[in-house]
């Protein structure tokens, strides 16, 4: 028997364009994620950064998305990446893409990168997304 679980979002835009985006990227980083056994509807985890934050965690990502017209440089370190302002973390990664033919854009672009994230990346660079999966895992009987 397959189990789901449902996922609500907030935000993805304000076309259908842009909240279909949202869901397939969402939907690909999420895949083969399966509900643990016991889960509820009254469990909830919040994502805590920006999803910018989560971008910029994952420079591998960034660079098969943008290839070799990425300027790194531009991103912030990996260090405390979630306590950093969400306005810098948006306006370091426009800028390190502000000369390829597919700048980053939030809606446009963002839904396209999420995709391509790699939960162990995003694991090892942000304390909330692990702790997210810690703690559906702990809580629903899931080993990790």
């Amino acid at each position: 028997m397959v189990k789901t679980a449902t996922i609500y979002l907030e935000g993805g835009g304000d076309s259908n364009e842009l909240r279909r985006r949202c869901r397939e990227g969402f939907r690909k980083l999420r895949d083969n994620w399966d509900k643990p056994y016991g889960a509820q509807d009254e469990q909830v985890l919040l994502m805590t950064p920006c999803m910018e934050t989560w971008i910029v965690a994952d420079r591998a990502a960034l660079r098969t998305i943008y290839k070799s017209d990425l300027k790194e440089n531009q991103l912030p370190p990996l260090v405390d990446l979630e306590g950093r302002e969400r306005h810098a973390v948006q306006e370091s990664l426009q800028n390190a893409t502000k000369d390829c033919k597919n700048k980053y854009e939030k809606g446009k672009r963002s839904f396209e990168v999420l995709a391509v994230l790699t939960r162990a990346t995003l694991k090892q660079h942000l304390p909330s997304f692990k702790r997210s999966r810690r703690e559906l895992a702990e809580k629903l009987g899931e080993k990790q």
